[in-house]
């Protein structure tokens, strides 16, 4: 299992950011993530493999008024 944005989902090996982000629907055109508190860049998205019991946290930016 993994916990994104406090929600636990199941774990998929060989899953990416980019990945994760599709399957659950949060893959905004800008966006923060952190896997266990550390950054991931987002031109790394499609390298970076998430690990089982991972905590993620994304964050959309959006702008408006």
């Amino acid at each position: 299992m993994i916990e994104i944005n406090g929600r636990k989902i199941e774990w998929k090996k060989g899953e990416t950011v980019q990945d994760l982000l599709r399957r659950t629907n949060l893959n905004y055109p800008i966006v923060i993530v952190k896997i266990d508190g550390k950054m991931i860049p987002k031109d790394r998205f499609s390298e970076v493999y998430i690990r089982d019991n991972s905590r993620i946290d994304v964050v959309p930016i959006v702008s408006g008024g």
